[in-house]
């Protein structure tokens, strides 16, 4: 054995595929972590595992999460007490061509080039941000 291999160790290739490839929780695991994390009621456990099943992940999903929440945001906004007939029709026409612009914008926005991974971590820490109110 010569001086160099006595002061050298081989390291193999995959010592560090734990640092850049950790270990993927099951999903139950994860939702476990949420709940407690974010203090979660019910409803909002139920909504959270409603909304994991929707769709399946495509190339751009990230687009698609945040394309869905703004959607669910204007399905689920109440309509104005009015008794007028023409508020109600106004109030559904914008509510309808607000839909529209959303879809035509995010049909835009899949013509450019993006990092969906990016995208979602930075939607991910967007939403920490409106949880916890960080400046």
């Amino acid at each position: 054995m010569t001086e160099l291999e006595k002061r050298t160790t081989i390291v193999p290739a995959t010592s560090f595929d734990k640092l850049f490839n950790p270990a993927v929780k099951d999903i139950e695991t994860v939702y476990a972590d949420l709940i407690k994390f974010f203090e979660l009621n019910n409803d909002e456990v139920n909504k959270l595992k409603l909304s994991a099943g929707t769709e399946k992940l495509g190339k751009s999903s990230a687009l698609k999460i945040m394309l869905s929440m703004l959607v669910l945001i204007i399905d689920e906004h109440k309509k104005p007490e009015s008794s007028n007939k023409n508020d109600e029709a106004i109030y559904l026409a914008n509510k309808k061509i607000t839909k529209e612009l959303l879809f035509s914008l995010f049909t835009i926005l899949n013509n450019y080039q993006y990092s969906d991974r990016e995208l979602k971590i930075q939607l991910m820490g967007k939403v920490l941000q409106s949880l916890y109110g960080i400046q």
